[in-house]
């Protein structure tokens, strides 16, 4: 009885012992998983970041180019302006020249 005891005795403590092992790995698995999402999450703040710059950089380049398009239309519209305004610096009245577009209406 008392070698049976024994035995059961000694079961439990490696049992035990066992339990701590599971519980230290549950405990490392759980640290490893901690600093995989702290570094997760610094990944994500660098493409956070890295997006945001090129969205400026995008924005920027787009507001350059409509500036650029807009003085260029600009400068059409006053090309276009100085070949159609007469020689005496009157500007043209609607149907009064010939391309005008009323005129074209009324043919």
């Amino acid at each position: 009885m008392e070698l049976e005891l024994v035995a059961v005795l000694e079961l439990e403590l490696e049992l035990v012992a066992a339990l701590e092992l599971v519980a230290a790995l549950e405990l490392e698995l759980e640290l490893e998983l901690v600093a995989a999402l702290e570094l997760e999450l610094e990944l994500v703040a660098a493409l956070e970041l890295e997006l945001e710059l090129q969205l400026e950089s995008a924005v920027e380049s787009a507001v350059e180019l409509a500036w650029e398009m807009e003085g260029r239309r600009r400068y059409h519209l006053a090309r276009v302006g100085e070949s159609r305004t007469p020689q005496w610096g009157c500007p043209p009245t609607l149907g009064s020249h010939p391309w005008s577009p009323r005129d074209s209406v009324r043919d």
